[in-house]
């Protein structure tokens, strides 16, 4: 039997019968959460919750409280209720479960319910383990109430324990969003990075996303106060192995104020108890993964302490910009070419998305919806969208930003056999802009791409503020290596952008 430590490191620790060690342990209570003959000597929590005096003095008097099978109480949220109003400020709870991992109503349910969970553990249960369970439980003239209780756990933990969670009361607690957040949300933003982010920008990107919802968790101080926010939007990703898509999340506004950036550590923070949070109401049986990008520090804490993966530093490449695109060729003059910029999203948009798809791997669905919202109604900022057509037909289209001298490509999409063409397109950008340097963001993950980013003599770099990507798998278990091998992500697939 292996004892899976998860405090966001995935250590593996050998088992050390840490449920008997609990039972032995000095002011140690244990409690069944459901009637059962396995468990004679602990005492059982009533279904009915209304004559709980002799529980409620037995709890306050004690350090620690031990419960197994939590979740099988039929009011078991009202109990974990009760539990943080009896137990000490310096009191400790430990749900153990026999048949099956913490559930994500779980998880929520302490967070939301001003607990600290110190410590998660996932237990595999070999065969062999199974096998060699002993039969012979204590009787009823054993020594003490206590050495009874803890032979017989020792006897189910290593035949059926799957789970263990700590937890212990907190001045803090975790919440998903409610209407009304929003100010509180935007106070916090302007005292972590800068003040320029409005409401309109935030109802853009949580509320008018084509799969919006607002999808975000918040740490509270007692008073309510707003002190930690763990945002992200859904995004539809195109799949070409099943020809399906799947939910993602692209993780944007994540943050904590200054002031409690000292409460807990590593993966007692704050800020890691809200990530905590976002995936069991968010994530957890929802979404394929969350993606994202993250500056050094914030890397390196995500991948230790909330289930991070590193994937790559972002594919950033610059160079100069082309001027004039020497005389068309034959190719050029048989294909047609006509270049537009446009002030709203063409029609076409959806009939391209389909034509293209299958040449992309892995992809974030582009099309007439999403850019739609994505490029021509944001309220913060004006993206420049360019049109590529061919005898009148859409084969491709990129939206570019200015910045000084730089042109900012953040997205495109492109026939493969027209992508050279793009070239032509990203001139004229730069002409009617005023730049004279290009920037993107373009992995090594298709042929035709990569044959464009050499013709316009892009040079790899390292991206200014050390920007990695970073996935948290859920459903999709492998999403490391599939991002890694066949995900074709841009600039404008995030929210810096």
């Amino acid at each position: 039997m292996e004892v899976h430590e998860r405090t966001d490191s995935h250590q593996t620790a050998a088992h050390p019968d840490w449920v008997a060690a609990a039972v032995a342990e000095a002011e140690t209570v244990v409690l069944v959460a459901e009637q059962s003959d396995d468990w004679p000597t602990a005492q059982n929590v009533p279904d009915e919750l209304d004559e709980l005096d002799e529980l409620e003095a037995l709890v306050r008097s004690t350090r620690r409280i031990l419960i197994v099978e939590l979740e099988r109480h039929p009011r078991w949220q009202e109990l974990l209720t009760l539990l943080r109003k009896w137990l000490p400020e310096t009191g400790e709870l430990d749900l153990v479960s026999l048949e099956s991992p913490p559930s994500s109503q779980l998880v929520r349910a302490l967070l939301e319910g001003s607990y600290q969970i110190r410590r998660e553990d996932i237990v595999s249960v070999t065969p062999e383990d199974a096998a060699g369970a002993p039969e012979n439980a204590p009787s009823e003239g054993s020594t003490t109430e206590r050495a009874k209780v803890g032979s017989r756990v020792r006897s189910r933990v290593r035949s059926k324990v799957r789970s263990r969670v700590k937890a212990r009361p907190d001045a803090y607690y975790v919440t998903s969003y409610q209407p009304g957040d929003e100010h509180g949300i935007i106070e916090l933003f302007h005292r972590c990075f800068h003040p320029d982010r409005t409401l309109d920008h935030w109802r853009w990107k949580y509320e008018l996303a084509p799969r919006g919802q607002r999808r975000i968790s918040l740490a509270r101080a007692a008073n309510g106060e707003i002190v930690a926010n763990y945002g992200a939007y859904p995004m539809a990703l195109y799949d070409h192995r099943s020809g399906e898509t799947v939910e993602v999340h692209q993780v944007g506004d994540i943050m904590s104020a200054p002031e409690v950036r000292g409460v807990g550590r590593g993966p007692t923070s704050l800020f890691a108890r809200t990530a905590r949070h976002f995936y069991a109401a968010s994530c957890e049986g929802q979404v394929a993964f969350n993606f994202g990008v993250h500056t050094d520090n914030s890397r390196k804490f995500s991948v230790r302490f909330v289930r991070a993966h590193d994937v790559e530093p972002v594919a950033y490449r610059h160079g100069p910009l082309p001027g004039e695109v020497p005389g068309r060729t034959a190719r050029d003059l048989l294909a047609r070419y006509r270049i537009d910029r446009v002030s709203s999203p063409p029609s076409d948009l959806d009939e391209l998305w389909l034509r293209a798809k299958a040449d992309y791997r892995l992809l974030i669905r582009r099309d007439l919806r999403y850019l739609s919202w994505r490029y021509f109604s944001r309220p913060d900022r004006e993206y420049a969208f360019y049109t590529l057509r061919s005898w009148g037909r859409l084969v491709g289209w990129l939206a570019v930003t200015v910045d000084g001298s730089k042109l900012l490509w953040g997205d495109g999409l492109v026939l493969p056999r027209h992508a050279l063409a793009l070239e032509r397109v990203l001139a004229r950008a730069g002409r009617e802009l005023g730049a004279s340097e290009l920037v993107a963001w373009l992995p090594d993950r298709l042929d035709f791409m990569t044959a464009l980013s050499a013709r316009l003599g892009l040079s790899r770099a390292p991206e200014p503020n050390d920007l990695h990507l970073t996935v948290v798998p859920f459903e999709w278990q492998d999403a490391h290596e599939r991002v890694s091998n066949d995900l074709f992500y841009m600039w404008g697939d995030t929210d810096l952008f």
